[in-house]
């Protein structure tokens, strides 16, 4: 092997090697921006007479970057030896060996980077008649980078990709937009405005990567051994036949904004009346995305060549993405005979400190020389007890995201949906359908997968997960002053109309740890070599990890004993329709919207599963380490007129959601095939912070939590009268409120974990949970109809107000765990074992408040005749228990048997309580009417310990 050596600090590279390409880059000292002007109207005309007038596809960008390099080597035609290649990135830079090697580093220092995009399309037109006017596909985008590495190598034999990235904290990378997508009519007449498919975007990254290698080998082509891939302290360090070696570590600032206050974004459609005429905005994008660490690696190996991806990131500076501004659609007139339109928008500001999507894709005749029986797992992913994380594997990935103490914000106001008349609506129709607003702020995020298609399997695979997050992280979306949602306000009447809010959706998310990996085996057969040794997964001699054929070993950890950072989520919506005067033969929809807050610590979802003729032995550790301040907030108001006359209002379906949570895993192992498996029973060994099992197929999940997690609830429902004098009340009015839901639900720690093998094998899973953290869920859900004080009251009128619920719901510990065990394969005599082990100290608290609604029918004159009011099936629930565990073993004929054992101590209060009512009437006379109120319910439960244990067999 030929050693090459690139040096991130300076001097020349000097190398002998016959394939090498190696670039140094360095941006300091220096201001560097773009920008693009506001543009004059673009289209604009007095008045439109019988015109088809369309503006599309025009694009406004900005671009500012320091440092850019694209690589790439094309060596497929040449064989090269079976050697290993290696690469280790450090604090001395990047020094690299293999056969072919492709390297980049990149470094930013004391740079301030700006990219402005101030330039919307807009259109101001007179009077409109019989044309059709069409702002369509236009773009805005501001695009901040600071360094952007792009690199493949295609190579027969060896070779590393190596790239190295890092920013200061005197460096800052911004991106912004202002001005909105608008067209401005005067009157419109017989004519069809549309905005549509319009897309304003800003996107600041301190640092980005896209690495890509594809190796091909043939059988005499692989040499032998393991992969390895180890970080600590000192750098990172990856060896194999072929390997990618990233490092990017960022400070300092990176900001996207897509509008600000005094200069929104968004689209705006304004007309002085409409008549005959439809006016719609739709499928409009706009999006702010913040990020210290982006990466993308593609590993394909096409053979059997040992291969590894190994990838580090830092992110130790601020994050903030921003949106401000919305779609408005107004009419300064009246609108009569016409349909207004505002569907599928979605707007997004997000927020992060590191992302990777991480990919390893292994082909062909996956295997090497065979390993002797007895000798070291195929397999080991491992994080040590002294802090260095490690692989050994034939083909292995290994991820380490990192996050400082900063904050990263992602926040969205003023972008609410909105339609205003100033005027009346008559005989016309307004929908607001499929509109997505969303803020997310996230810590560290990871997609990693490991997939082996092969006709044999003889290796090993490992996969290792560690992230640390230590960043005060806040998503919000709208306030009290400028919620979020959708809204229609009419003037001075509304006849023959229709208005539906339908299907909108606001979310705001809040997360310190997110991982998505998978390890996953497709082979014809498995050689006898993967099986020198049991699987052994959780608290290993050396550390935490998995060792076996197989080995996925995920961790997580937010905060410490000694720091506490704060994870939170707030939602703010407002989905509302007002009239100002008359309502007469209208209808009213305001359904099935949804609103959720979501906060979360760690959250994990790791798979590990083959399906193969033979025995290949697999184990999934996987350890959720949490001490947050965890807060999700959301406000919901849902607002329409009570009474009209021969009208109808309907609210239903609407959906408010807060949801608290410090650690919550998702862990799934499958093992098909017809292989056999050893002779021995599961061994595990649990302890409230230690677990360990061993056997054929092994899982051990480990959580702890500490700190609070708080989720709170509420929404406001308001049939409000708003009439003038002349207003009609409720005669012949019809009134539905029913199905909606107002839900809290916090936890310290939640845990879903499930094994599925064959009979032919022993299997193991141990589950230990604690949790020390104060734990509440709160939920209010208040209602309000009312007719107007003036007018008749309610006469020949129905109203229903049923199935509405309100509900909290806090857990200390929540475990569901689950061995189910195929009929395939032959008997085995090893038996299989599932244990879990809870214990919690924390103060866990859950309070429903309701009140409402009370239908207020005694005001002057007010009266019931021949009408109808029910008040049914609603209810109020408030559930709180410290430990919850629900687990499964299902055998089949052919399996040994297996034990089930579950332990579970609280020490902690538990409280649930529900205050208020769900409602009442006080007419002030009622002639010929009917009141029924029915099926209400208030619950409240609080319990310490609650357990399922099944066990059952498969027929």
């Amino acid at each position: 092997m030929v050693p090459v050596s690139v040096s991130a600090q300076s001097g020349p590279v000097t190398t002998d090697t016959d394939r090498v390409s190696a670039h140094r880059q360095l941006s300091a000292h220096s201001d560097i921006s773009s920008q693009t002007l506001p543009l004059t109207p673009v289209l604009a005309a007095d008045a439109l007479i019988g015109a088809d007038l369309r503006v599309l596809g025009i694009a406004a960008r900005a671009r500012a970057s320091a440092n850019v390099l694209e690589t790439l080597i094309d060596d497929e035609g040449n064989a090269r030896e079976p050697h290993f290649a290696h690469a280790t990135i450090g604090s001395g830079g990047i020094d690299a060996g293999g056969a072919v090697v492709l390297s980049g580093s990149q470094r930013v220092r004391e740079i301030e980077l700006f990219a402005r995009a101030n330039a919307a399309p807009t259109a101001l037109l007179g009077p409109v008649d019989a044309s059709i006017v069409v702002l369509a596909d236009t773009t805005q985008r501001a695009d901040g980078q600071g360094n952007d590495h792009r690199a493949r190598l295609d190579v027969h034999g060896s070779g590393v990709v190596a790239s190295q990235q890092d920013s200061d904290a005197a460096t800052s990378v911004r991106a912004t937009l202002t001005h909105a997508v608008s067209l401005i009519a005067d009157d419109t007449v017989s004519s069809r405005l549309t905005l549509s498919g319009n897309a304003q975007e800003s996107v600041a990254t301190t640092s980005s990567a896209s690495l890509a290698l594809a190796a091909s080998t043939g059988a005499d082509m692989a040499a032998p051994g393991a992969a390895t891939t180890r970080l600590d302290p000192h750098g990172a360090e990856a060896r194999a036949g072929a390997a990618i070696v990233s490092s990017q570590r960022s400070e300092g600032l990176a900001l996207a904004m897509s509008g600000q206050a005094g200069l929104p974004a968004g689209t705006r459609l304004q007309t002085g009346s409409l008549a005959r005429s439809a006016a719609a905005i739709g499928r409009n994008r706009r999006t702010a995305l913040g990020t210290a660490n982006d990466l993308r690696t593609a590993l394909d190996v096409d053979g059997k060549a040992a291969s590894a991806v190994l990838s580090a990131q830092q992110s130790d500076g601020q994050v903030l993405a921003s949106v401000a501004g919305g779609e408005h659609v107004g009419s300064l007139g009246r609108v009569d005979t016409s349909s207004v339109a505002v569907f599928e928008n979605d707007i997004a500001a997000r927020s992060a400190g590191n992302l990777a999507e991480i990919g390893l894709r292994v082909s062909g005749a996956a295997g090497a020389a065979a390993l002797h029986p007895g000798a070291a797992p195929a397999a080991v992913a491992l994080v040590g007890q002294d802090g260095t994380h490690s692989t050994s594997a034939r083909h292995a990935i290994q991820l380490d995201q990192r996050t400082g103490r900063s904050s990263i914000t992602a926040r969205v106001t003023d972008a609410a949906s909105l339609v205003a008349v100033a005027d009346g609506l008559d005989a016309s129709l307004v929908t607001m359908s499929d509109n997505r607003q969303t803020s997310e702020a996230l810590g560290n995020a990871a997609a990693a997968e490991v997939a082996v298609d092969a006709a044999r399997f003889e290796d090993g695979a490992a996969l290792l997960s560690a992230q640390d997050n230590d960043a005060d992280l806040l998503a919000t979306n709208g306030t009290i002053a400028a919620p979020a949602g959708a809204s229609v306000a009419i003037g001075s009447s509304l006849r023959d109309a229709q208005i539906r809010l339908r299907d909108n959706g606001v979310a705001s998310r809040a997360t310190g740890n997110r991982a998505d990996t998978a390890l996953l085996l497709v082979a014809g057969s498995v050689g006898d070599a993967t099986a020198s040794d049991r699987a052994r997964a959780g608290a290993l001699d050396t550390g935490f990890g998995a060792s076996a054929s197989l080995a996925l070993t995920a961790v997580q950890r937010t905060g410490s004993p000694g720091y506490r950072p704060l994870v939170q989520s707030d939602a703010t919506g407002r989905f509302a329709v007002t009239v100002a005067g008359v309502i007469e033969r209208a209808e009213i929809e305001i359904a099935d919207n949804a609103q959720q807050a979501t906060a979360t610590a760690n959250s994990a979802a790791n798979a590990l599963g083959q399906a193969a003729a033979g025995t290949a032995t697999s184990a999934l550790a996987a350890s959720q380490y949490g001490e947050a301040t965890v807060l999700a907030n959301t406000t919901m108001r849902l607002l329409a007129p009570a009474m009209a006359m021969d009208s109808r209002v309907a609210i239903s379906g609407n959906r408010n959601q807060a949801i608290a949570t410090i650690n919550t895993l998702d862990n799934r192992l499958s093992a098909t095939g017809s292989g056999a498996g050893s002779e021995a029973s599961a061994a595990v060994v649990d302890a409230v912070t230690d677990a360990a099992i061993a056997g054929d197929h092994v899982l051990a999940s480990a959580q702890f939590a500490a700190g609070t997690a708080m989720a709170r609830a509420i929404t406001t429902l308001e049939g409000a009268s708003g009439g003038n004098a002349t207003h009609p009340g409720g005669a012949g009015a019809s009134v539905l409120v029913g199905g909606n839901a107002t839900l809290s639900e916090a936890a310290g720690n939640r845990a879903l974990n499930a094994v599925v093998f064959d009979a032919s094998a022993s299997a193991g899973l141990v589950s230990s949970q604690t949790n020390a953290a104060s734990v509440g869920a709160y939920t209010t859900a208040s209602a309000l109809l009312e007719v107007p004080q003036t007018g008749v009251g309610l006469a020949n009128a129905t109203m229903r107000f049923e199935g509405n619920s309100g509900a909290a719901l806090a857990r200390g510990n929540v475990a569901d765990n689950s061995i189910e065990i195929d009929g395939a394969g032959r008997a085995t005599q090893g038996r299989s074992a599932l244990v879990s082990n809870q214990v919690n100290t924390g103060s866990i608290t859950a309070s429903v408040s309701g009140s409402g609604p009370v239908v207020l029918l005694n005001h002057a004159g007010s009266v019931m005749a021949a009408s109808s009011a029910r008040i049914e099936g609603n209810s109020l629930t408030a559930t709180a228990f410290g430990n919850g565990a629900a687990n499964r073993v299902a055998l089949s004929p052919a399996s040994a048997g297996a034990s089930l054992v579950s332990h579970q101590t609280n020490h902690g209060p538990v409280l649930a309580q529900v205050t208020g009512a769900v409602g009442g009437l006080a007419p002030g006379a009622a002639h010929s009417g009917s009141v029924r109120i029915s099926n209400t319910s208030l619950t409240a439960t609080a319990t310490g310990n609650v357990a399922s244990s099944v066990m059952s067999d498969m027929r």
